[in-house]
């Protein structure tokens, strides 16, 4: 039987891909300003790909909507693996043009955070990440919605969304996660953040001053914000502040760069299905990237996503 042979489940998938064949055929989708030295790591990307014999067509993106369009286009046409190097910015881009989609997407991270690459253990090695891509197993996940858009990680309102709408790009090109601090003081300086309500799917209505719904349990990189959160699960973790201070920002900030846990009687924390979120133009994020501003709708989709990746570590006996 072929290494690539599908089988069913649910729409055809590969399974358990042990051995690279001859022609495997690959879309790559890169983007070369995601991260330093990008376009030498897409040519090594490449080079690798060929020497293991696949047939691969290139996306080099060149702006926003690059990668979504290329993904889009990649899914009703005959690709036996998509593979994403880029930000988590750009795989945003490229699960919102796939899904939904039976074929499989890789990932090797080139980005500031590359949160996914974290939480799932993808190597940041250009060769060790390409290996998997070609080895690994495809493993279904959930994605959540804000409004018609996807994310992956998670969505934020509020302060981080306006840190993230604030950002100047170019900044962030040259100095990385250091223009995510200095948009965050910027917006740290211009005081309380502005109210919102929250609607669960129980029709319960939250007053807060900030929102952030993870669908991993880490946040901005190595902060792990939601414990209890996972791929595979159906669900939303919520972490909800009723109250957003000056001094309540800088305690919670303080607990996540120690690695502690962010609890106190102004945050709330939950799982859900579904939320609507209200309020005047209040910016809000998906993935590290600006995505409007309220009123939205949140909810988690379980539309088909085959994410290539590492096998889950088994416990010592």
């Amino acid at each position: 039987m072929s290494a690539l042979a599908p089988v069913e489940i649910n729409r055809k998938i590969p399974r358990d891909p042990q051995v690279v064949e001859a022609g495997m055929k690959v879309k790559l989708i890169a983007n070369p300003a995601a991260g330093r030295k990008a376009p030498e790591k897409i040519a090594a990307i490449r080079a690798r790909l060929l020497r293991a014999g696949c047939a691969i067509d290139i996306t080099i993106t060149g702006g926003r909507g690059d990668a979504e369009e290329a993904a889009a286009a990649a899914a009703v046409e005959d690709w036996e693996r998509i593979l994403v190097a880029g930000g988590d910015g750009t795989l945003n881009e490229a699960i919102n043009g796939l899904v939904p989609s039976p074929i499989p997407l890789g990932f090797v991270p080139l980005g500031t955070a590359n949160v996914l690459a974290l939480e799932t253990g993808i190597p940041g090695q250009i060769a060790d990440a390409v290996d998997l891509f070609l080895h690994g197993c495809p493993k279904r996940v959930v994605t959540g919605t804000a409004g018609r858009r996807r994310f992956l990680l998670m969505a934020g309102i509020g302060f981080d969304a306006a840190t993230v709408h604030g950002m100047n790009p170019l900044v962030k090109r040259l100095s990385g996660k250091l223009a995510y601090a200095v948009s965050g003081l910027q917006v740290f300086c211009r005081g309380p953040a502005a109210p919102m309500t929250v609607t669960l799917e129980n029709g319960a209505r939250i007053s807060a001053q900030g929102l952030i719904l993870g669908n991993v349990k880490r946040y901005g990189g190595g902060f792990l914000l939601f414990p209890e959160a996972a791929l595979e699960e159906p669900l939303l973790d919520v972490c909800l502040f009723r109250r957003l201070s000056r001094t309540v920002l800088v305690r919670c900030l303080w607990r996540l760069a120690r690695g502690a846990r962010i609890d106190s009687p102004d945050i709330l924390r939950f799982k859900t299905k579904q939320a609507f979120v209200e309020g005047e133009k209040i910016p809000v994020q998906v993935d590290g990237d600006p995505e409007g501003t309220l009123p939205m709708s949140f909810a988690s989709s379980t539309d088909e996503l085959w994410l290539v990746m590492p096998p889950e570590k088994k416990p010592a006996i």
